[in-house]
């Protein structure tokens, strides 16, 4: 029987997870560590030929564009948004913009002028990324994106795109059949859900309901410290910039 096995990142570990539903031999783990330079694409290709099938890693900031990282002096600086921060909140903090006007920058047609076009420049990027590989999903990302929230982060999929990889991978390998006996996935990759901004929200004429508040972690301040949890916790567009700035305010060295 044949095995398969996933290397790469989070989105390959929630593949395989989800795969284990299937008989035990499908599923293989190889590693998830992929920054060895013996473990690229093109070493794996070179050694094993069409036994690898190369997949993209799903990245699309289209709905919500600017989400980087920021570092401190212990190292990456956590937030709100666990390891994720906002570009236009980080840029109106240095430029002293209060939180009211940092929020009217967010979730006014202000983006625009920031990222003039959010959704199209997100889907060539990754459309580049794919040049050279076996599969795509760039074409099924412009294709529901309207319709269905398809990422609760720029790398964090929902689990409905990526069943659409696994039909595409299995597809591939011959062996599309298996799939048959998948059943519901639990292993969302929904830790942080960050918000389709606004305005991209009308111009581009999302379909899908837009979420109350944005999904985060629970961030606490004492004695001009603070700690970041794994506990959930409901931020409206206010209360996370106050958050963010708050913190910013203490690690002011950061970038």
């Amino acid at each position: 029987m044949l095995k398969v096995g996933f290397l790469g990142n989070c989105q390959a570990q929630c593949l395989e997870t989800w795969v284990r539903q299937l008989p035990e031999e499908v599923a293989v783990r190889i590693s998830d560590d992929f920054t060895l330079p013996d473990l690229s694409t093109s070493r794996l290709k070179a050694q094993f030929g069409d036994k690898i099938v190369s997949w993209p890693n799903a990245y699309f900031d289209g709905y919500f564009p600017g989400i980087s990282y920021r570092y401190s002096n212990a190292g990456k600086l956590l937030g709100p948004l666990d390891e994720y921060h906002w570009d236009m909140i980080d840029e109106s903090w240095r430029s002293g913009f209060d939180v009211a006007q940092c929020v009217d920058r967010l979730t006014s047609e202000a983006v625009f002028e920031r990222y003039p076009q959010p959704i199209g420049e997100s889907l060539r990027n990754l459309a580049e990324r794919e040049v050279g590989l076996d599969t795509i999903i760039s074409d099924y990302v412009a294709s529901m994106l309207n319709r269905n929230r398809l990422f609760y982060s720029m790398n964090h999929p929902v689990n409905e795109l990526l069943l659409e990889m696994l039909h595409r991978l299995f597809g591939l390998i011959g062996e599309r059949r298996r799939l048959a006996g998948l059943g519901d996935f639990g292993y969302p990759l929904n830790k942080i859900i960050l918000p389709v901004l606004p305005a991209i929200f009308q111009r581009f004429q999302i379909k899908f309901d837009q979420e109350a508040g944005i999904k985060g972690v629970e961030v606490q301040f004492a004695d001009e410290e603070f700690s970041v949890s794994s506990q959930p916790k409901i931020y409206s567009y206010a209360d996370l910039v106050e958050c963010f700035y708050r913190i910013y305010d203490l690690n002011s060295s950061f970038q």
